[in-house]
C-alpha cells in the first residue's frame, strides 16, 4: 500500500472515532415513549371451516363458528384488556353415535 493511501485511511479512521465519540457526549432530547398506545376495540368472525377429527376409534365430522369483541384498555405500563365470545359447535360421529351442536359463550379478562 502507498505511503498516501496509508495517511488517508488512518485519517479517516481518526475522524470516524471523533464523529462517534461527538455524538455520544451530544445532551439527549426530551424523553419520548418509542410508541403511543391508543384504545382499540375489535370486532372478529372465526369461518364455518369443517374439520375431520380422526380419532383411534373412528372419524368425526366437526364444525364451528365464532363471533367475539374484544377492548384493550389504554394506560403506561401493563394495559387491561377484556372480551367475549361466543361460539357454535357442531359434532357428528356414526361410529360414535354423536350427532349433536352446541353453543359456548367466553368471558375473557387479562393484561397485556
Amino acid at each position: 500500500m502507498s505511503h498516501s493511501r496509508t495517511r488517508f485511511f488512518n485519517c479517516s479512521r481518526t475522524l470516524s472515532c471523533l464523529a462517534i465519540l461527538l455524538a455520544g457526549s451530544l445532551p439527549a432530547g426530551a424523553a419520548v415513549p418509542v410508541y403511543k398506545w391508543f384504545p382499540s376495540n375489535e370486532f372478529y368472525f372465526a369461518a364455518p371451516l369443517a374439520q375431520n377429527l380422526r380419532y383411534p376409534g373412528g372419524t368425526a365430522r366437526a364444525a364451528a363458528w365464532a363471533f367475539g369483541f374484544r377492548a384493550v384498555s389504554n394506560g403506561e405500563g401493563v394495559g387491561k384488556t377484556g372480551a367475549f365470545q361466543i361460539q357454535h359447535l357442531t359434532l357428528n360421529s356414526r361410529t360414535a353415535g354423536v350427532n349433536g351442536s352446541f353453543y359456548l359463550l367466553e368471558l375473557l379478562a387479562g393484561a397485556e
